[in-house]
């Protein structure tokens, strides 16, 4: 590694980051059973925890039909994604990509919209 590389690295380590989502997926219009995913991105030192709500409630994994997956893409970067593989209708709602670290919290949120087959 070269010296600039390690004094970047130290640099983000010693500089914590409050987390930011700083993208989430646009609204959704599904019909029912259709597939559906959410992705959100989060900036943030140290990683944070990702939740996921849907209309204030966590959203519980539960495979197949409901799959929280989340990647650390680099030091201060992570992405997640929410998928419902069946959706129904008791699924329309808002969603909330939620983190939080040590230093405090962010969200953002998206709409679904889930119609009868």
């Amino acid at each position: 590694m070269t010296s600039r590389r390690v004094l970047k690295l130290l640099y983000f380590l010693s500089h914590v980051v409050a987390p930011n989502v700083t993208s989430i997926s646009a609204d959704r219009e599904v019909t029912s059973p259709a597939p559906v995913s959410f992705n959100c991105t989060v900036n943030s030192y140290p990683p944070s925890t990702i939740t996921w709500l849907h209309n204030g409630a966590e959203v519980q994994a539960a495979p197949p039909r409901v799959t929280v997956i989340t990647v650390q893409v680099d030091i201060r970067t992570q992405e997640s994604t929410l998928t419902l593989l069946s959706t129904i209708l008791e699924d329309t709602g808002t969603y909330t990509c939620s983190a939080v670290n040590s230093e405090g919290m962010a969200d953002k949120t998206t709409q679904l919209q889930v119609l009868g087959e």
